[in-house]
């Protein structure tokens, strides 16, 4: 009996393994072939007024049970109508991408929140991902939204991923000639984009 068990749990953890390996390799063919579209187009396809807090309430959704099993807190903070203007397919993608990382790597909390900016003389939308992700390096960390790019502290806790999803949205920001960042907190790291306004296209 104690044989069998042993047989049963070796052959479990090796079907959990090759599970987890397809799930990975699965991801990374999807996002390669993302970014191999967003290479190929030459601009925009199709741009139009998009309401903010319905693309985020939308998108968010599925990954609200994912944040409960991990007992972790997903708040959103878009006070008012905000209403930009972009590519809505791939826009979506973004901000999927961007709480994906984020519901990934936070420990306790996830906070989405967005606020209006005036940069050389036009409005701009600011959308935040903020959460309390450990080990996050210190310094210059453009190098998070380069191809492939994993950091020390992400390897090592042991989070399946394939260092593409942040270059995808880098990719599609330069499609609308806007900019993303990530910068460190006192409790963790906020990755963030800008989008024009609807009434500044």
């Amino acid at each position: 009996n104690n044989e069998m068990l042993e047989m049963d749990y070796g052959e479990n953890e090796c079907t959990d393994a090759i599970q987890k390996q397809v799930v990975r390799m699965a991801n990374m063919t999807k996002n390669l072939t993302t970014l191999a579209k967003i290479d190929e187009r030459a601009a925009l396809e199709e741009r139009k007024n998009i309401d903010v807090g319905a693309l985020i309430s939308d998108v968010a959704e599925p990954y609200y049970a994912l944040a409960r099993t991990a007992d972790l807190n997903i708040e959103v903070n878009i006070p008012g109508k905000y209403i930009l203007y972009g590519d809505e397919g791939l826009l979506r993608q973004m901000v999927s991408l961007l709480l994906d990382n984020a519901v990934k790597y936070g420990k306790s909390y996830v906070k989405i929140s967005a606020r209006k900016t005036i940069t050389k003389l036009k409005r701009i939308i600011v959308l935040e991902f903020r959460n309390d992700a450990e080990n996050v390096e210190q310094g210059n960390l453009d190098k998070y939204f380069a191809r492939f790019f994993r950091s020390d502290g992400a390897r090592a806790s042991g989070i399946e991923g394939s260092g593409i999803g942040l270059s995808i949205v880098k990719a599609i920001m330069e499609m609308h000639h806007k900019a993303c960042g990530v910068k460190n907190h006192e409790n963790g790291v906020e990755f963030w984009f800008t989008l024009d306004t609807a009434s500044e296209k």
